[in-house]
């Protein structure tokens, strides 16, 4: 890898490779031990593989290519039940295109047109992060998403150390990715450390990768190597890495006992604010905050967006009915009941 590839700037980033039976870093040797949720697991009310490819379409991806296991009739049913989906969903079963084989990454590579995404479905995200992968991607860079075990990133997954380059002229740091120790795999409540001490942070199985990366692995002909950990490793050798704190958008890895039941928090802490400072001073500590609480049990009861729409509506209804008497009493109960008309189209 000592080769330096031409680095281009490439058209914004509109493909997505979505992997359903592996993580992105899984080698040949981990798919087989490594316990994944399945696809069709619930969060929020929606399966993962449902949050992943509408969250991906929010974000703006239009293409998403789907690496299916034996559950592709079942996911295909869902996508096709709901109207929700606009981007073009492509296909390929793993039989024929495994994730650990450099082959695949070779022919997905001769495909795609300037970057792609690579997620796993076992990790729930913000369009937002999306959106931010996408505008960092375009620039012919690989582009990660790293934080800590306990923001909720794989254990397992590469560790990454960012030192400060000392070459004159060049301001960027350099990037170099680490495996874990045994012992933090083996650990969740141990923070990985490297010599001299602090955290090193991970890779979250959410990356974009240049085309010209995405099938390094086999022209480099290197053998039982995670394909997309090495074309990571020749974008660190380039120079051409960049990261995105996790801390700035949300993202959780789902695997784990816990792993679901975290998630479901994280996306209702996600309901408690708005990005961009617009919510007012109710919004913000009133609304947002009761709206958490009914949205925890509308998911049990598993009702429906719109749904919950036609009750707010009701409710607001109603609320207007009361302030016909004209008296104060009437007033303030059709005050209430409206306010909590907005609570619940806050849902």
């Amino acid at each position: 890898m000592d080769g330096i590839l031409k680095q281009e700037t490439t058209d914004a980033v509109d493909t997505a490779i979505l992997l359903t039976s592996s993580g992105v870093f899984a080698s040949a040797s981990m798919e087989t031990g490594e316990m994944l949720p399945s696809p069709l697991t619930r969060v929020g009310g929606m399966t993962l593989f449902q949050r992943a490819v509408f969250t991906l379409q929010r974000g703006g991806i239009s293409q998403i290519w789907v690496l299916a296991v034996k559950e592709e009739p079942v996911l295909r049913e869902l996508l096709r039940e709901d109207s929700r989906l606009q981007a073009a969903v492509r296909w390929l079963p793993v039989r024929e295109f495994p994730p650990h084989d450099p082959q695949t990454w070779e022919a997905l590579a001769d495909e795609v047109s300037g970057a792609c995404m690579v997620v796993g479905c076992h990790t729930v995200f913000s369009p937002s992060l999306v959106q931010r992968l996408r505008q960092e991607g375009a620039q012919g860079k690989a582009v990660v998403v790293i934080g800590h075990s306990e923001e909720g990133y794989h254990i397992g997954n590469p560790g990454v150390v960012i030192k400060q380059d000392g070459v004159e002229g060049r301001t960027a740091p350099s990037v170099f990715f680490r495996d874990p120790p045994v012992a933090s795999t083996m650990e969740p409540a141990s923070p990985s450390k490297n010599q001299d001490g602090p955290r090193l942070s991970i890779v979250g199985d959410l990356i974009v990768l240049p085309c010209r990366l995405l099938g390094i692995s086999g022209v480099l002909h290197a053998s039982g190597t995670n394909p997309l950990r090495l074309a990571l490793e020749q974008a660190a050798v380039e120079g051409t890495v960049q990261t995105i704190p996790g801390a700035t958008h949300w993202f959780r890895d789902v695997r784990g006992p816990k792993g679901p039941k975290l998630a479901e928090q994280t996306l209702v802490r996600s309901l408690q604010t708005l990005q961009g400072g617009m919510d007012g001073l109710v919004d913000r500590y009133i609304n947002r905050k009761c709206s958490g609480l009914l949205t925890q049990l509308f998911l049990k009861l598993r009702w429906t967006p719109n749904t919950i729409t036609i009750l707010s509506m009701v409710v607001g209804l109603v609320a207007a009915g009361f302030f016909i008497p004209g008296s104060w009493e009437y007033a303030l109960i059709g005050a209430l009941l409206f306010q909590l008309s907005v609570i619940i189209d806050c849902c």
